[in-house]
């Protein structure tokens, strides 16, 4: 290759950061931030291995998959940037942990979280989480029901013995308006949608957030977008009652991290508020704001919901 002089260079010559070795691929762009300063919602990794998404999970490099063996093709090239710009398109400005600095925020549901997890939201920042099980990806899996966010979060001190420390959190759009304009989905209960990050492998898992977003995109939804389920009924464990009554699903909002950093915001709760919240029935009933939050909804869903006698508006 030549470079601006017309001499023969090559490529590894003309970059700026030299990071081609083997190492995890959170660390050369730690390194790259480190050197340019950039931050990481500035860049895009483009690869063929899929297990590279890390870098959007866990730092916000956005992620451009490279199908087929096929290097990176212009079309390829071309999706990434688009996906770059969409992910800065959402991008609400951090002013604190205080909900009423935000005078457009919207409430969005409740969540029982680690105080790890926590923490990390409240610097503005993402969910790091990769343990937990989560069968749409690693993300915050929100309740419209308050009773469901206190009985996840009173579950994981139970099956931790206590060791976790837990609080339920209200969550929060910052800017109601960038939350209106977000793509979001309602997906059907389908087996192959899943993610099964218990005992997947890291390939396996990686490639399942890849293939769901690729499915959903041919139901005209594009990343960054916020994904609806309904999840089926947990029924009794570890000396707890779910609080739905009978076999009656119950629905779950999932927010990406990418999404977390750039428009969410979180306020912990008191046990008094939690206890007012479920006591006024502060039910934010996902399936009738189908309409109001311009909610896709694929004709596997509208089936999946008649399948189980359910409605949605």
């Amino acid at each position: 290759m030549k470079d601006a002089y017309g001499n023969e260079r090559r490529l590894i010559e003309l970059v700026s950061y030299d990071e081609v070795y083997d190492q995890d691929k959170t660390e050369h762009f730690r390194n790259i931030k480190r050197y340019s300063s950039f931050d990481y919602s500035d860049m895009i990794l483009f690869d063929h291995e899929a297990t590279s998404n890390i870098v959007e999970m866990m730092l916000g490099v956005t992620f451009q998959v490279s199908r087929n063996q096929r290097g990176l093709t212009w079309d390829n090239y071309q999706a990434g940037l688009a996906m770059w710009r969409r992910n800065k398109a959402i991008h609400s400005p951090w002013r604190g942990i205080d909900p009423e600095l935000y005078p457009k925020k919207r409430l969005l549901g409740y969540s029982g979280m680690d105080i790890e997890t926590i923490r990390l939201l409240e610097k503005g920042g993402r969910r790091h989480d990769r343990e937990e099980a989560a069968r749409w990806g690693y993300a915050m899996y929100i309740a419209d029901d308050p009773t469901v966010a206190k009985y996840f979060n009173d579950w994981i001190k139970a099956t931790t013995e206590g060791f976790s420390q837990t609080v339920v959190c209200a969550v929060f759009a910052r800017d109601g308006d960038l939350w209106d304009r977000l793509p979001k989905i309602w997906v059907p209960e389908i087996d192959h949608l899943k993610t099964n990050n218990t005992n997947g492998t890291p390939f396996d898992i990686a490639w399942s957030q890849e293939n769901r977003d690729d499915l959903i995109a041919s139901w005209g939804v594009q990343k960054p977008y916020i994904l609806f389920s309904r999840h089926h009924n947990m029924g009794n464990h570890a000396g707890l009652t779910f609080p739905v009554p009978g076999n009656q699903r119950f629905n779950e909002m999932v927010v990406y991290p990418q999404i977390q950093e750039a428009l969410i915001i979180i306020y912990r709760m008191t046990d008094k508020q939690v206890a007012y919240a479920i006591e006024t029935g502060a039910n934010l009933h996902y399936e009738q704001r189908v309409s109001a939050w311009n909610i896709a909804v694929p004709p596997e869903t509208a089936k999946d919901f008649r399948d189980h006698n359910e409605k949605f508006s």
